[in-house]
């Protein structure tokens, strides 16, 4: 049987310190992709440089987004199947294999590996989601607990195709978005049932602005225009306790705010508790 071609798209700004090993790790997988490219989303360090030195194709692109340069990169290439890595992410041995063989045997829409989410320090905070071992839906990805990260999908090239990419108007959920969106449509997804991802967690990553939270979160839902209302509005609530959990509590109050006909949730107790702990340690 001929395996399909690979490619690895992998979106960067100012990501000098940790894209070689980013390309590095999709590079060594057996078998090896086609090509590894690298969006430059208007890098003012020496990402490019660092990314080519480590063997992948880079695009310089003007500063746009991430979306932009994720889509750019994928688009570069004419592989049958697209892996997605962040820039301070890094694949572990076997990942290409693993989902190869889930993409042959169970033809599903996307195919997920749960991530090992790690910090900056190397210290390991758990699995990023369940290892199901079995399929996914869209429904269950408008719950926190499917979130398993931007570098954790691969998705063969019609079906990502099909969906047009990633919004390249989103700041933030933009993965969220293409998997509920390309699951809706296509069908089920696969989630293997081992990690073959780590993901690099920086504390405080998201937009600490809660206007650009909101007008991001309308932006999300807007797109997602088909979703059933109560599911909307348990994704919704779990975007915005996500965004809370990450601010001091007066910038997290207007998005809890938002979310008050979720009071209910044990996660809306939870953001508050964490914002108020951010709050006095500050």
């Amino acid at each position: 049987m001929v395996e399909p071609s690979v490619a690895v798209a992998i979106p960067a700004h100012n990501a000098e310190a940790t894209v070689a090993k980013a390309v590095r790790s999709a590079l060594e997988q057996d078998p090896a992709p086609a090509e590894v490219v690298v969006g430059d989303d208007g890098s003012t360090d020496g990402t490019a440089e660092a990314a080519e030195r480590a063997g992948a194709r880079v695009l310089r692109l003007p500063k746009a987004n991430a979306n932009v340069a994720r889509n750019a990169a994928a688009r570069a290439t004419e592989a049958e199947v697209l892996f997605f890595l962040d820039a301070d992410d890094w694949f572990a041995p076997g990942k290409i294999a693993a989902h190869l063989a889930a993409h042959a045997e169970r033809r599903p829409s996307l195919v997920f590996d749960p991530a090992v989410r790690v910090t900056p320090e190397g210290r390991s905070l758990g699995l990023s989601g369940p290892a199901l071992g079995g399929p996914i839906g869209w429904r269950q990805v408008c719950g926190r607990t499917h979130w398993y990260g931007g570098s954790t999908a691969s998705v063969t090239r019609e079906v990502f195709e099909s969906v047009g990419g990633y919004r390249e108007e989103l700041a933030s959920q933009q993965d969220l978005d293409f998997w509920i969106r390309v699951l809706h449509r296509r069908g089920p997804g696969w989630v293997l049932d081992r990690p073959f991802t780590f993901w690099l967690c920086h504390a405080g990553s998201l937009s600490r602005n809660p206007r650009r939270v909101l007008e991001n979160l309308d932006a999300l839902l807007r797109g997602l225009d088909f979703l059933p209302r109560a599911d909307a509005a348990r994704l919704r609530s779990h975007v915005l306790f996500n965004a809370a959990d990450n601010l001091p509590l007066g910038q997290a109050v207007p998005l809890l705010r938002r979310a008050a006909d979720r009071i209910y949730d044990p996660r809306f107790a939870k953001a508050l508790v964490r914002s108020l702990l951010r709050t006095v340690r500050r």
